[in-house]
């Protein structure tokens, strides 16, 4: 299918997810057949499992579909990821979606309904993401999965902050005139970009009619991390951002002083201590069947505490204070 054709592409950042890309690209599959009227793009970032040959099996067998598959040959970010695939997109919009986000039969066709509605460039469409309806939740999973974000969200224009790149389409050309995805940065790139954009004049849309389901799943040990590698990306902003970020980061709860997060904070130094917070842990697993809400105030005290000490710890060392790397880097690879 030529490029005249098409009228968006769909760039899929993919990372170890051969337990979800295929339920993922046959969702994309289904839209196609109905209304072949976009490109995937996918590109697998060094991925150490076997997803690499999943998604070449899947090209070889689905050979009507246009799908770009780049790999790459180290490890990575998301945003390199994305600045990869706007770079390969042959049409003029792009819709970013995470590689475990499984979409509505109408999700392509909303986004680009809406576009053609609205033909500034400046315009930017958030799709709405939840939890799958058939998926039984873990008292853990309600407390990591990011897509809580969008409940208070409602349909209409919304602030820059909401830039979220999970299901997100813009204007190629709009997104490339800021300089892409900032590739130094292991978190927060969206909102960043976010932040840049706004100062073109973006108009950013939340477009619920457009939904995707999350099949996000995250260990305790991957939550201590990011909560981690978040604190020290807001810190690094809140020293060396722009002045936008710098406001993004006072307005967010890390600076709070309100009696809530005080008493967050003091919980925290109670339950969270290094001595702590193994028995608190166990406790809080334990109590997951059934003391399910207990078990979710628990752990969110503890991520609180550990991401609130990141930061303070990180503001600490502003002075030498660098940007978190990728767990899996190798020493010799550099994201500078």
């Amino acid at each position: 299918m030529s490029a005249a054709q098409l009228q968006i592409s769909v760039v899929i950042p993919a990372w170890n997810c051969a337990h979800i890309i295929v339920k993922v690209l046959d969702a994309l599959y289904q839209q196609f057949q109905q209304k072949p009227q976009f490109e995937l793009v996918v590109i697998n970032d060094f991925s150490q499992d076997n997803t690499g040959e999943i998604l070449e099996q899947y090209k070889q067998n689905h050979l009507d579909l246009p799908l770009q598959i780049i790999h790459q040959t180290t490890v990575g970010s998301a945003a390199r990821s994305r600045n990869c695939g706007l770079q390969h997109a042959r049409t003029p919009l792009v819709l970013f979606l995470d590689a475990d986000i499984v979409t509505e039969t109408n999700v392509v066709a909303e986004h680009i309904a809406f576009h053609q509605q609205h033909l500034e460039p400046e315009t930017v469409v958030l799709g709405q993401v939840a939890s799958p309806v058939e998926w039984q939740e873990t008292a853990l999973d309600e407390v990591c999965n990011p897509s809580q974000i969008w409940q208070n969200l409602k349909a209409g224009e919304v602030d820059w902050s909401h830039f979220f790149t999970g299901h997100i389409s813009a204007h190629k050309q709009f997104l490339l005139s800021v300089g892409g995805f900032d590739e130094n940065y292991l978190r927060c790139e969206d909102v960043e970009l976010g932040s840049r954009l706004k100062d073109k004049h973006m108009r950013l849309y939340y477009l619920p009619t457009a939904m995707g389901y999350h099949y996000h799943e995250r260990s305790v040990a991957q939550e201590i991390r990011n909560n981690q590698v978040y604190a020290q990306m807001f810190a690094y902003f809140y020293k060396h951002g722009s002045p936008t970020m710098q406001s993004y980061v006072a307005d967010s709860w890390f600076l709070e002083k309100n009696i809530k997060v005080i008493l967050k904070r003091l919980l925290g130094h109670i339950f969270a201590s290094s001595l702590m917070q193994p028995l608190v842990l166990a406790l809080a697993d334990k109590l997951s069947q059934h003391g399910r809400l207990l078990s979710q105030f628990i752990w969110r005290i503890v991520f609180f505490h550990i991401g609130y000490q990141s930061f303070k710890i990180a503001l600490q060392e502003s002075a030498n204070l660098t940007l978190p790397k990728h767990p899996d880097h190798q020493p010799s690879i550099s994201q500078d």
